[in-house]
């Protein structure tokens, strides 16, 4: 069980994906599809700085099985990239500080606004995603929470609690509970 901070952002734009989605766990070792989830969109951000924030409502998990990955397909990314709903077209292992766009998407048949991010890290090779976000409005929808209820949301490795009070939508930082 975790404890809680008490400080609270009030939320004044929240939308969830209607569906939930394979999340494609991408770390500078590699890659794993265990669990599936949904897209929360909160507005402003928990921290300081940043618009909007994107948080991971995990629906389902896999205890013995990972998923295979298949190209161009509809992933939630999280793990070593902040998480996002993507239209995934590859993955690949490269090494950092190589001119990604020149090697990988210059040679590619992509279309032009297929994006490329690295998992955060600090080895010399690691993996990254190659990705699209042509997503629309009607993929998400406003987030229903009853008066008194709350749901958990990750931007791992940190957990975020999500409540109405009075009428109004709330997040919370939840602290690990060995910290």
């Amino acid at each position: 069980m975790a404890s809680e901070i008490n400080w609270e952002v009030e939320i004044s734009e929240a939308v969830i994906t209607k569906l939930s989605y394979p999340i494609l766990w991408v770390g500078e070792n590699g890659y794993s599809i265990t669990r599936y989830g949904k897209l929360l969109q909160i507005k402003p951000s928990y921290y300081n700085g940043q618009e909007r924030l994107e948080l991971v409502v995990v629906t389902a998990e896999f205890m013995f099985r990972d998923i295979p990955f298949v190209r161009d397909k509809w992933y939630i990314v999280a793990g070593g990239i902040d998480p996002k709903l993507a239209f995934v077209r590859d993955i690949v292992r490269i090494y950092r500080g190589e001119d990604i766009k020149k090697i990988i998407l210059g040679d590619l048949d992509l279309p032009v606004n297929t994006e490329f991010e690295l998992a955060a890290g600090v080895k010399k090779k690691a993996v990254g995603v190659i990705y699209e976000r042509i997503y629309s409005s009607d993929m998400f929808e406003p987030i229903e929470i009853a008066e008194g209820e709350s749901i958990t949301a990750k931007l791992y490795p940190e957990t975020f609690k999500i409540f109405k009070q009075n009428g109004k939508l709330f997040i919370k930082y939840l602290q690990p509970k060995d910290c």
